[in-house]
């Protein structure tokens, strides 16, 4: 997957006939979640947000849009091959931790090595299965970790990054 394009949408975007909605202060989280919700509505799958965030946080940029289009990419993907698929993203501040699930509808199969950890289930597994791993770094470079659980039909992911001093912001 090619580096993740984290650039705001204009100020002020409305609900419209594009798809684009304000779903928070914040321009990078919402930009990312404008372009999930398009990508969702022309595969058919629910989009649902709920993120109450200020306009600046205190986590890098690079990181917050790698994880998020990880996860969104990984869910789409997912949801997508469902008949009534769904994603519900939450996201939102707890004390000095920004909290953030994603959870979505899955055809109930995956893979997995002899350790019990996710593999990717595209064909091409030499060149996928590091969105994960990507995630899971980011989480420990927060202070944190990225909790997976499923069931057969629902696929979430969790993690709660510790924000950053406000002096070594950007």
């Amino acid at each position: 997957m090619e580096k993740p394009h984290c650039r705001p949408a204009p100020v002020g975007t409305e609900a419209g006939s594009d798809g684009a909605s304000n779903f928070t202060a914040n321009p990078t989280v919402n930009t990312i979640f404008q372009r999930f919700a398009a990508q969702a509505k022309k595969k058919d799958v629910t989009f649902r947000v709920s993120a109450v965030l200020p306009e600046m946080l205190q986590i890098r940029e690079d990181d917050l849009c790698s994880l998020l289009f990880n996860m969104l990419d990984n869910a789409l993907e997912a949801a997508a091959q469902t008949e009534q698929g769904e994603i519900l993203c939450s996201m939102q501040i707890r004390r000095q931790y920004l909290a953030i699930r994603c959870e979505n509808t899955y055809s109930g199969t995956l893979r997995t090595d002899e350790n019990g950890e996710l593999l990717t289930t595209k064909d091409d597994a030499s060149d996928h299965g590091f969105g994960l791993m990507k995630m899971r770094a980011i989480a420990k470079k927060y202070g944190s970790v990225l909790d997976i659980s499923y069931d057969e039909n629902r696929f979430t992911v969790m993690t709660a990054l510790k924000l950053l001093p406000e002096k070594k912001n950007q």
